[in-house]
């Protein structure tokens, strides 16, 4: 399968390639937020150095919708439909490779179609339920090479063939045993809402830009706790 023939988003607005998208939104990353030593801001808070984060981070912004690359996903984007609780996968998939090491990375994952604020537990499965009910399959599974995968998004790794609603859920149990507490102060967690903002608006640039509009905002923004506004993006 080439990289013009797997999809990130089919609709009435535009048509765009898993590999456009990543790169897009890698790119943004890079000129908004490395350029201005954005990972060396974080590593003096963080149990990572300046350099890991830089690496993870654009491991994370490629690999966040790596979900839409398996089916049932891709079937459905080609035919215009949804593809509702893409990144409760992109999270397992992208925890079975880099393992609980980097959590945060995997969290800012899971929650780049939500805020963090007001999104408790019941929340997040209630959207697990939902994704079972919508894509009607109990796993999803890789229909291309993982290394030609490998090739379109732009990070060498093995990918897993197939995952199940049974991996997603056991993520998300360990991900609440280990990183929340009832008030929601877990460093892990607040963490990873760092790492999620520049997430957030790769992935909304990138959408903005390829879909037509030109990269321009499609939501407001929040600013994470303690990220000084003067080293993000205008």
């Amino acid at each position: 399968m080439l990289n013009d023939e797997i999809f990130a988003y089919k609709g009435k607005d535009g048509v765009e390639t898993l590999k456009e998208h990543v790169d897009e939104c890698a790119n943004f990353i890079e000129e908004h937020y490395l350029k201005r030593n954005y990972h060396v801001m974080l590593s003096r808070k963080m149990c990572y150095s300046a350099e890991i984060i830089r690496d993870m981070l654009i491991n994370a912004a490629r690999l966040h919708d790596i979900a839409k690359a398996y089916e049932p996903y891709q079937g459905r984007i080609k035919r215009g439909d949804s593809a509702f609780g893409h990144e409760i996968f992109s999270a397992v998939i992208f925890h079975k490779i880099f393992g609980f090491e980097y959590l945060p990375f995997t969290i800012a994952i899971l929650y780049h179609h939500h805020t963090m604020s007001g999104t408790n537990h019941s929340e997040i499965f209630a959207r697990f339920n939902r994704t079972r009910n919508t894509i009607k399959s109990s796993e999803i599974s890789l229909d291309v090479g993982s290394k030609e995968l490998a090739k379109v998004v732009g990070v060498n790794v093995e990918f897993p063939e197939v995952v199940t609603f049974e991996d997603a859920k056991k993520m998300l149990r360990e991900f609440f045993e280990r990183c929340m507490n009832p008030r929601g102060t877990n460093l892990t967690y607040v963490f990873s809402v760092s790492i999620l903002h520049p997430i957030l608006r790769g992935d909304d640039f990138a959408a903005g830009k390829n879909r037509g509009n030109g990269g321009k905002r499609r939501q407001k923004y929040w600013i994470p706790v303690n990220v000084p506004r003067d080293i993000l993006c205008d």
